[in-house]
C-alpha cells in the first residue's frame, strides 16, 4: 500500500493525538476517583485524636527482646494484660 508523505504525517498526528487523549482520560479518571468527597473524613487522621483513642498501653517489645526476661528492666506481669 502506497501512502503519501502528507497522509503519513496526518496518520502519525492522529495516532499521537489519540494516545494523548487516552492518557489524559486515564489520569483525569484516576484523579477524580481518588479525590476526597466533600464532607468526607480527612485522608490523614489527626495523630493527637488517634492517640486519645488508643488509650494507655505498654510496650511489650522491651521485655520480649531482652536475652532473658527482666534483663532490660521490664518484667511482664498479669496487670499488663488486665481487661478493663
Amino acid at each position: 500500500m502506497f501512502v503519501l508523505w502528507e497522509q503519513w504525517n496526518i496518520l502519525k498526528l492522529m495516532k499521537v493525538s489519540f494516545l494523548a487523549v487516552v492518557g489524559l482520560a486515564i489520569v483525569c479518571g484516576y484523579g477524580c476517583a481518588t479525590a476526597p468527597k466533600p464532607g468526607a473524613a480527612s485522608a490523614t487522621p489527626d495523630p493527637f485524636k488517634m492517640n486519645q483513642r488508643l488509650g494507655r498501653g505498654v510496650n511489650l517489645g522491651n521485655a520480649l527482646d531482652a536475652p532473658k526476661e527482666g534483663d532490660w528492666g521490664v518484667v511482664l506481669t498479669n496487670e499488663y494484660f488486665a481487661i478493663w
